[in-house]
């Protein structure tokens, strides 16, 4: 989302509220939180349990480019998929597991640009 985005025409202190609500929105409610509501209540009845997948991003642990909407929102997929591990395996199964996979984890065109921008820099 553009308007989520810091730039040369749009600085940090500019960003709307409402663009960032949207990102973080989709990333954590829409991406992480309720699926986990959804499917995890019926994992977690059942014994065998089952493997709950949240996508994070590289841009939690280290904020690369200019969506700070975005980065923040990864850092709190990252935080809930480790509180929701410990609840459910504390309070109804052992069985289900919860991992989060990082986006960016593998170079790709973009990635291996913006670390060969900064070798040169």
């Amino acid at each position: 989302m553009k308007e989520a985005t810091t730039s040369k025409e749009l600085s940090f202190f500019d960003l709307s509220l409402t663009a960032l609500e949207k990102v973080i929105s989709l990333n954590l409610f829409g991406g992480a939180i309720l699926p986990s509501q959804v499917f995890g209540k019926f994992m977690a009845e059942n014994k065998a349990g089952g493997s709950i997948i949240n996508i994070s991003s590289m841009n939690a642990f280290r904020p690369l480019t200019r969506i700070p909407g975005y980065s923040a929102a990864k850092a709190a997929v990252n935080n809930f998929t480790q509180w929701l591990a410990v609840y459910l395996a504390q309070e109804y199964n052992r069985n289900l597991r919860l991992t989060r996979l990082r986006r960016d984890s593998f170079p790709r065109n973009r990635t291996v640009f913006f670390f060969l921008m900064i070798r040169e820099n």
